[in-house]
């Protein structure tokens, strides 16, 4: 949800209740990882069920990635409250 930002990535909106959609549904052969999993609301994971995109009609607004392994990325929200961790943080 994070690496998302917390916003459905079929349209855009960002929803108390959130869930994972492949991309590439798994019982059509997709993946289980970073690049075929996305975030959407429950109403966009409803409308695409376990079509391909172009079946149900449907885009991604950002392509998934893997998201980064730095400590910062890591531990972000909880550099707010413990500053000092930062020295230790960068470049790990």
């Amino acid at each position: 949800f994070r690496r998302d930002h917390y916003t459905c990535q079929y349209c855009g909106k960002s929803a108390a209740v959130l869930t994972i959609d492949h991309i590439h549904p798994k019982h059509l052969g997709g993946s289980h990882d970073w690049t075929n999993l996305v975030t959407a609301c429950s109403s966009c994971n409803h409308h695409k069920g376990g079509r391909m995109l172009d079946e149900a009609g449907m885009s991604l607004i950002h392509h998934p990635k893997e998201p980064p392994r730095s400590a910062l990325y890591t531990f972000a929200r909880y550099l707010q409250e413990n500053r000092e961790w930062t020295n230790y943080l960068e470049g790990w």
